[in-house]
């Protein structure tokens, strides 16, 4: 088999050194589209290089080796992204669903208990319909959020799954429209914009649960064939896409200076993110900065949410490696991997070294970084986020501090649970 293919090969490779054996290429001259298409182009590079300055000169490049690495790997995701999907995620015509972000493309503060998906949509003259069906999974929170990439207001509307009809076997349809129809609505209001809809399944338990099945398309192209490329279709993507890196350029060096103002070792209080995340997320971050022999202390009571998570991060808003390491733990539900006190409240222990603790939260290299602490869809008219408390001791004196009982692991229990992790992430993303 392997001489066959050679041979046809080698028979590939005579016909292209063949000069004068075939006919006359029909060359066409430049156009208007031609000229906007370059310009449009060369204005992305632009846009890549005026990112790289952006951030070289930010305060967080000069904080630690894994923070210059982080930047280069968020200007890696941010241009991934940018090409998979702001480009390639086509002009909302014939819609199919993405990857958004993924264990080697995280922006904009990911959640390693989140699968991220997303499709490219609009509604220039009104006129357009999307449906999105499937069957539920099983998954603490499964939402659906429209965004525009280059405004920083954040989400335009979010449909939740308390809202979602859906039969005895979970299967469900959404209609995106201008005016309502169906039981599931989810306004998209007349726009030439290119709209990104994005679709969360946040686990608690990463053992069991699994996403939702999701499937869209745009109502009336059901066996329509799509018109060949040309020049003009590729223009609007790019200016998207370049207008999205300017954004991306200015928002993430300031954002993660201001993350500092949090103080060493401190915590903002819980707050609802609203539309610059999920609207009914409850959302607190810490600033840790720790030596290799201390430890951070995070005790969060309990709460009754859809779904809750803590997680350790860079000052660029991404996550370490948290299929390989245990940089982040679910809470506050049944099947969590965080396991609570006698009181019902969660207790962490953030350092750089194992202490053997259940509740561990692995730094994966960082002396200085980012907590996050997520609560999503709390239940109840009258919630009012929990008081969040934080201590630094020293690893030598942690015993000392840690609540009586305190779940420990030995090291052939954290194997398990690494083990359990990198299991779940290939059945997540099982496309790899």
């Amino acid at each position: 088999m392997a001489y066959v293919k050679r041979r046809a090969l080698a028979g590939v490779l005579a016909i292209l050194a063949c000069t004068g054996c075939g006919g006359t290429l029909q060359e066409t001259p430049p156009t208007d589209d031609t000229a906007a298409l370059l310009k449009a182009w060369a204005d992305y590079y632009a846009a890549i290089d005026g990112l790289k300055n952006n951030f070289l000169a930010s305060d967080s490049f000069k904080i630690d080796d894994a923070h210059r690495a982080g930047a280069v790997r968020l200007m890696q995701s941010i241009i991934a992204s940018n090409v998979n999907g702001a480009m390639g995620g086509g002009d909302g015509s014939y819609p199919h669903l993405r990857l958004l972000l993924s264990p080697t493309i995280k922006i904009g503060v990911d959640n390693p208990d989140t699968l991220y998906r997303a499709a490219t949509i609009t509604n220039p003259d009104g006129g357009y319909v999307y449906r999105v069906w499937g069957r539920l999974g099983t998954a603490s929170d499964f939402l659906l959020e429209q965004f525009y990439g280059p405004d920083p207001q954040g989400a335009i509307s979010t449909f939740e799954d308390d809202d979602l009809v859906a039969d005895d076997e979970g299967r469900f349809e959404i209609f995106l429209s201008a005016e309502p129809m169906g039981e599931n609505w989810m306004e998209l209001a007349p726009t030439d914009r290119l709209l990104t809809l994005i679709i969360r399944d946040s686990f608690t338990n990463w053992e069991t649960e699994h996403p939702a099945t999701v499937e869209i398309e745009r109502i009336g192209t059901d066996g329509e064939m799509s018109p060949p490329l040309r020049e003009r279709d590729l223009i609007r993507p790019i200016e998207h896409a370049t207008a999205i890196l300017e954004r991306q350029g200015r928002f993430w060096p300031d954002f993660s200076s201001r993350l500092r103002l949090v103080g060493e070792n401190n915590f903002i209080d819980f707050r609802a993110t609203e539309s610059l995340g999920i609207p009914t997320q409850f959302f607190s971050a810490g600033f840790f900065s720790l030596a290799e022999d201390e430890a951070l202390i995070v005790t969060i009571p309990d709460v009754d949410a859809a779904y809750c998570g803590f997680q350790a991060a860079n000052f660029w808003a991404a996550s370490p490696d948290w299929i390989n390491r245990q940089t982040s733990l679910s809470w506050c539900n049944e099947g969590a991997q965080a396991l609570p006190m006698s009181n019902g409240s969660y207790q962490f222990v953030v350092s750089p070294r194992d202490p053997g603790v259940h509740n561990w939260i692995d730094t994966a290299g960082l002396t200085q970084g980012v907590l996050y602490a997520r609560i999503q869809s709390p239940r109840g008219e009258d919630f009012i986020a929990p008081d969040l408390q934080a201590e630094r001791v020293k690893l030598s004196a942690l015993d000392k501090q840690l609540a009586p009982g305190t779940p420990r692991v030995d090291p052939a229990g954290r194997r398990q649970a690494i083990a359990a992790r990198q299991a779940h992430a290939r059945r997540r993303y099982e496309t790899w």
